[in-house]
């Protein structure tokens, strides 16, 4: 199957949960993340690798 790229838009309880499975799954070639709170941004970009955030 190929790879695709995810965007997830919000990190917070549950999107955060969205990022960080959508990051370990095989199928996700890059994750792309949108959050409006530069702490949690950075957070969770740290935790999932992020390609953009």
């Amino acid at each position: 199957m190929r790879q695709i790229a995810v965007a997830i838009v919000g990190t917070g309880w549950c999107g955060g949960i969205r990022a960080e499975t959508c990051a370990a799954h095989p199928l996700t070639k890059s994750l792309h993340i949108a959050e409006i709170r530069p702490e949690r941004l950075a957070e969770v970009a740290r935790s999932t690798g992020a390609k953009t955030a």
